[in-house]
This record gives C-alpha cells, sequence and structure tokens, in this order.
C-alpha cells in the first residue's frame, strides 16, 4: 500500500500501479493493474468537444435563477440543448410534458422546483442537489452528459 502512495508522489504512468490482495484465511493471492476511467466524447457545433468519464461532474451557481435562466445558461456553457431534468425520482423537466404545465414551471427557481414537483424537503444545511440531464446536440441526437451539481442556496 505504501509503495503505491510513493508512486502517485513521483506522478508515475497508470501502468505503474498495482493492486494485490492476499488473504491468509485460504491459500490465495491475486494482483491487479488499474485501468483508464472509460471516456465519453460528446461532439458540439462551435466548441470543443467535450470530454468526460464517470468520475466527472457539471456544477452551476443556480442560487435564484429559474428554470428558463438554467436552460438557457447550460446551453450557453455547454453547447447542449436540455431535453430532461430529474431529481431523484421526479421529473421537474420534459420537452413532452403539457405545454401548459412547462409554461408555469418555467418561471420557478430551481430549487422551488424541486420542493413543488418533487415532493421533497431540502435542509437548510443543504445548499447543492444533483440533478439527472438528458441532452441533444446540434445535429438533434440524444448524447450522454454527466449528472449536473445545482447549487441553490
Amino acid at each position: 500500500m505504501c509503495l503505491e502512495v510513493y508512486k502517485i508522489l513521483q506522478d508515475k504512468p497508470l501502468e505503474e500501479y498495482r493492486h494485490s490482495y492476499f488473504n491468509l484465511a485460504l491459500p490465495f493471492f491475486t494482483s491487479a493493474s488499474p485501468i483508464k476511467a472509460v471516456e465519453n466524447k460528446v461532439i458540439r457545433s462551435e466548441m470543443e468537444p467535450l470530454v468526460w468519464t464517470l468520475w466527472d461532474k457539471f456544477e452551476l451557481d443556480c442560487v435564484e435563477m429559474s428554470l428558463q435562466s438554467f436552460l438557457a445558461e447550460f446551453k450557453r456553457q455547454h453547447g447542449l440543448e436540455v431535453n430532461m431534468i430529474m431529481f431523484g425520482k421526479s421529473l421537474l423537466y420534459a420537452e413532452f410534458l403539457n405545454k401548459k404545465k412547462m409554461q408555469e414551471r418555467m418561471s420557478l427557481t430551481l430549487l422551488d422546483l424541486v420542493l413543488i414537483v418533487g415532493k421533497v424537503t431540502i435542509p437548510i444545511s443543504e445548499n447543492k442537489l444533483i440533478l439527472s440531464l438528458t441532452c441533444t446536440d446540434a445535429d438533434d441526437l440524444d448524447v450522454e452528459v454527466p449528472d449536473i451539481i445545482v447549487r441553490v442556496r
């Protein structure tokens, strides 16, 4: 274990690391090499491609930001159109939902939207929420994006 920490400090390449396991109760010894996290790549128009891994998250400051402002800001920053926004099992926004219902939700702040639609109580000490998004690119193709952490307080 300690030898692997030295490799981190020396900034060694990933191929140099090893994980070994020895079980004294059984005559069992195994060793493994870590692999690089799978990178997802999203081609965006007029921007560099978005490359992300399972460990990445988007972050956005959304204090008192309405849903409409959030959608515009996300498109400005990332060049992707948001199709759906989910918080846990609650569907906060979707293009295919009733237009009248979506118009009512557009003026709500993200925190109010989660409280009303999600029917949850968020403790006062919580200032960040994790939302799941589905998006489309400029060619109107569905793209996978990481979750987004939004600061709401």
